[in-house]
């Protein structure tokens, strides 16, 4: 069974550009239309995309876990990286 991307129903230009990415790898998208996934999608190869509260919405739902960058993750970055100083 091929990965899921779900998405939140709000379009913004980096979900179009993620579902699109996703498509060219063979990724199943679902764009829900409200921020309850559907129960089938437990148990999927699943990965929720979009603002903070509806992935963690989704995922409490899908039962997975999120995982999170160290809040330092930018500022521990090269600076030939990130081109600022942090």
């Amino acid at each position: 069974m091929a990965k899921t991307l779900i998405l939140s129903p709000r379009f913004t230009p980096d979900s179009m550009i993620l579902r699109n990415a996703a498509i060219e790898l063979g990724w199943d998208v679902e764009r829900l239309r409200t921020w309850r996934p559907p129960d089938e999608f437990v148990g999927r190869d699943a990965v929720p995309y979009g603002e903070p509260l509806f992935a963690a919405v989704v995922a409490d739902a899908l039962q997975l876990a999120l995982i999170e960058p160290q809040l330092s993750w930018v500022a521990d970055l090269p600076f030939d990286l990130r081109r600022r100083e942090i």
